[in-house]
């Protein structure tokens, strides 16, 4: 997939706006193009969107939204587009509190920051578990990968000690 005229939406920028991409989030900054609800593109058309990234976003909706809102990504991305996402891993969260015993290391990763209304985790994710939704979504060639495609100076929750990097293509 070339760069040239690529539709790539980043959801849940907050302040970290990626240039080239429509930043997207649900609250008003500098950073961001488009106000929006997340859960809910309705802005944008069927199969109008090239890659979806979103880091350390999906965890912030009801485990009972899950399914709903990655249908709705899959519905915006183009066949064979990609959506990238990023969540706290479980998996590296339990296996952090087994080792220190310290539930203080994992309070903000598992439960969110807490510093503002919509920073609150309501569910979480290990890559097995991610992955199934991810297929009953609509999602193929779902893999652990490192986000190659990010700036370099480009600092965001995926590149965190607990991240679970994932790509995952739409059939």
């Amino acid at each position: 997939m070339g760069s040239r005229n690529l539709v790539k939406l980043h959801l849940g920028c907050g302040k970290k706006r990626l240039d080239g991409w429509l930043n997207i989030d649900c609250r008003k900054f500098p950073s961001v193009n488009i106000v929006s609800d997340l859960k809910n593109l309705k802005k944008f058309e069927n199969k109008s969107a090239d890659i979806i990234y979103a880091s350390h976003l999906l965890e912030h909706f009801s485990h009972k939204e899950t399914n709903k809102i990655l249908k709705e990504w899959n519905r915006v991305i183009k066949k064979n587009g990609k959506l990238y996402l990023a969540v706290p891993d479980f998996n590296k969260l339990i296996l952090k509190f087994m080792i220190l015993r310290n539930p203080k290391v994992i309070i903000a990763p598992l439960f969110g920051a807490q510093d503002y209304k919509e920073n609150f985790h309501y569910t979480t994710f290990n890559f097995k578990s991610l992955k199934k939704q991810l297929k009953e979504a609509g999602f193929t060639k779902i893999k652990k990968t490192k986000f190659k495609f990010l700036p370099k100076n480009f600092e965001d929750n995926s590149k965190i000690w607990c991240s679970l990097n994932i790509v995952a293509e739409k059939i």
